[in-house]
């Protein structure tokens, strides 16, 4: 499967969990409880605060060698989104990302 097929699927939108692909195109998923969203939007909430010149996300989806991986939260600086622009994945990382455990 391919990033675009699951942002595509009626079956997939809507779901209580995290989705990634690992790097056979197999879904994985990982439920979340409500302390891990709040906790993204307090990450969240701290680095736009901080950090000024970039954007900060949530679920950010990230294409890697082993499938499409989605941080939690994510940073990106304006330079970056200048160069990546609204790809979704992201063909790299941008310059943070924070996976809660």
């Amino acid at each position: 499967m391919r990033w675009s097929e699951v942002l595509a699927s009626p079956y997939l939108k809507n779901l209580p969990f995290k989705i990634e692909l690992n790097q056979f195109g197999q879904v994985l998923l990982s439920p979340t409880s409500n302390v891990h969203g709040a906790l993204k939007g307090d990450i969240g909430h701290a680095l736009k605060s901080k950090l000024k010149h970039g954007m900060a996300f949530f679920n950010c989806s990230i294409q890697t060698r082993d499938g499409v991986k989605v941080a939690d939260v994510a940073w990106a600086s304006d330079e970056f989104l200048t160069r990546h622009g609204d790809a979704t994945p992201f063909p790299q990382s941008p310059e943070l990302g924070v996976e809660i455990v």
